[in-house]
């Protein structure tokens, strides 16, 4: 080997063309000769030589990752010989300060042409690229980032090599600068569900971009009609409009929610903005009529009668279940309310109850109908004197009709019913 010649130039040399096979009568002699050429990689970027290192680590790294895309099954010591050989560069060019555009160039083609190599971290060779090398790694990056397509609201993301070579790209680069334009454009490749919105939104709103936020939120809104993930979109969207003052677009979104998901979640928020704007007794009303509206819709009918016993107007909510019918759940919610003033309405209720949990799920949740049971005692015992020999024989009488659900007997035994 000449004496300008780096060390272990010779033995690259001698692997060109030869890689792979790891495998038969040479390979001992394979790995032996790719120790020797990263060995002498570390040595010139330790010992001085690190302008001639820069180049050569180039050359080595490019040869061990074209050789691993060829390997198939286990690449032994492919893997850590090429992390080797890049914090070998990462010191070189440390050491050297190649020309920043230069060096921005060659990471962000090593990554493109081998997304299974080493992972490149910029914090090793922020000292190398400077604000010259990092501008121009981002401004390549990013036009890299622009050719991907987008991918559209509910379809399945398909990542190629290079696309997710780009993107691991973009993110290491948003991560290590800080950059939220970066961070955005690389999160907006992929449209595809409603979460992908929110994140870009967030990634906004914790920068402070509250207005750019709020864009992209409404756009969501508009990709991503018909998904229960929209009220999470919603509920940002009143948020982001309350910060920037626009109090009527956030009573205007919160309603729209409310009609799309009736509930009592999308109904308090109704009333969180409404009394914002000093509006509430007013959309309390409209709420109400709405749901009214809408018909015997049982579920419509249940939200109601919660909205009532929310706002603590049990009488209402009494007679509206009695006249339109609600939920099991919601019954239940109702007969403890009403339990106290009115014990002696809400036996047939906590009996029917009963009946039908038994029906549709005893067998699998004893525990649910023990539960009704109980409440079923109490209410018995306030609505008469001798409530509680009744509600006994009650008992007796539903253990001889269920005899052969034994994991309800075993829960109203241990239960001491």
């Amino acid at each position: 080997m000449g004496g300008d010649e780096p060390y272990g130039v010779a033995a690259l040399r001698g692997l060109r063309g030869e890689l792979p096979p790891f495998d038969g009568e040479r390979e001992a002699e394979h790995w032996v000769r790719l120790r020797e050429v990263v060995r002498g990689l570390r040595d010139q970027a330790e010992a001085g030589r690190a302008d001639h290192a820069v180049d050569y680590a180039e050359q080595v790294i490019e040869v061990l990752c074209s050789a691993a895309q060829q390997v198939t099954g286990n690449a032994g010591e492919l893997p850590e010989l090429m992390q080797q050989a890049l914090a070998g560069h990462a010191t070189a060019c440390r050491r050297s300060r190649p020309d920043p555009q230069r060096l921005a160039s060659w990471l962000v083609r090593f990554q493109l042409n081998y997304p299974d190599g080493p992972e490149v971290a910029l914090s090793e060779y922020a000292d190398a690229l400077g604000h010259e090398g990092i501008t121009s790694y981002r401004r390549t990056a990013r036009r890299a980032c622009r050719e991907l397509p987008t991918v559209p609201f509910g379809r399945t993301p398909r990542y190629d090599r290079r696309r997710w070579a780009v993107l691991r790209l973009m993110e290491e680069l948003a991560r290590f600068t800080g950059d939220v334009d970066v961070e955005v454009q690389w999160l907006a490749t992929d449209l595809s569900t409603p979460w992908q919105y929110l994140r870009i939104a967030t990634v906004l709103e914790d920068a402070g971009r509250t207005a750019e936020a709020l864009a992209w939120v409404e756009r969501g809104l508009v990709a991503t009609q018909g998904s229960r993930a929209e009220v999470r979109l919603v509920d940002m969207a009143v948020d982001a409009c309350l910060r920037l003052g626009k109090t009527t677009r956030a009573l205007q979104l919160a309603r729209n929610a409310f009609r799309d998901w009736p509930g009592l979640d999308t109904y308090l928020r109704v009333r969180t903005v409404a009394d914002r704007a000093d509006r509430w007794p007013a959309q309390r009303e409209w709420a109400r009529r709405w749901l009214r509206a809408q018909g015997e819709d049982p579920g419509r009918n249940s939200v109601l009668v919660q909205i009532l016993l929310w706002d603590s107007e049990i009488d209402t909510a009494w007679a509206v279940a009695a006249e339109r019918g609600c939920s099991d759940q919601v019954w239940a919610a109702l007969a403890a309310e009403r339990v106290m003033q009115h014990p002696e309405q809400v036996l047939p209720v906590y009996r029917r109850l009963v009946r039908r949990r038994i029906a549709v799920g005893g067998p699998e949740h004893p525990a649910d109908v023990v539960e009704l049971l109980e409440s079923l005692g109490m209410a018995w015992e306030k609505a008469a004197d001798d409530g509680r020999a009744k509600f006994h024989r009650y008992v007796e009488e539903l253990k001889r009709e269920c005899s052969g659900n034994r994991a309800l007997l075993t829960e109203l035994a241990r239960r001491g019913l």
